[in-house]
């Protein structure tokens, strides 16, 4: 288990978190690098070793989804996933291999890799195939777009990030405000505060 100090910024309301203490014993100082997404509080630290995580802020988190994900090779592995004051949660994990690319880019064309109509469903494939023993164990995950979902496609594989809705097949519900717009698809009009099914994460993915 980790544990984790936490101080705040003076003037930010985001948590920073200004070092690790693990098993009790070693205090692994780190430093920012950068902050992975304007949209999410999720950013990239390196220790004084130069080893690399990655820091999530988040509401909710589907701790045990992501565990049997990393367990089925579906995601990076998690380090930890401790409660902070003020109803937050703050997760810290491993990056994903370079080799992985965000779904979105293959798919839209922003990697370097330029793919036919056949190679774009082939990365689908890839994707679906990937994600069914996650779907076998009785986990969903509830957000399923294509920026969510990173592919190796020399390789074959898939794997999956934001947790956050995590869990297991209709046990979780969605969060408010979930619903199908002109610039995000969901797999019916109106999710908010549904419980999140199998057949909804089914058909996120055939939508990429």
């Amino acid at each position: 288990m980790i544990l984790l100090s936490v101080i705040h910024h003076s003037q930010s309301s985001i948590p920073s978190l200004i070092h690790v203490l693990s098993n009790g014993e070693a205090v692994i100082s780190f430093t920012y690098v950068r902050r992975v997404d304007p949209t999410r509080l999720v950013f990239e630290v390196k220790t004084q070793d130069n080893v690399i995580y990655y820091v999530k802020f988040a509401r909710r988190y589907g701790e045990a989804a992501h565990c049997k994900a990393y367990e089925l090779g579906l995601a990076p592995k998690l380090l930890t996933c401790e409660e902070l004051e003020g109803d937050w949660k703050v997760i810290v994990m491993e990056p994903i291999p370079k080799r992985y690319k965000a779904a979105d880019d293959v798919l839209s064309g922003r990697t370097k890799r330029s793919l036919s109509d056949e190679a774009i469903q082939n990365v689908r494939s890839i994707i679906q195939e990937a994600l069914n023993p996650f779907f076998q164990e009785g986990f969903v995950h509830g957000d399923l777009r294509s920026a969510n979902i990173y592919v190796d496609v020399d390789k074959e594989k898939g794997m999956m990030v934001d947790f956050d809705w995590a869990g297991h097949d209709g046990k979780v519900k969605y969060p408010p405000n979930v619903r199908c717009s002109s610039t995000i698809w969901c797999p019916e009009t109106e999710l908010s505060f549904r419980p999140i099914e199998l057949e909804h994460d089914r058909a996120m993915v055939k939508h990429l």
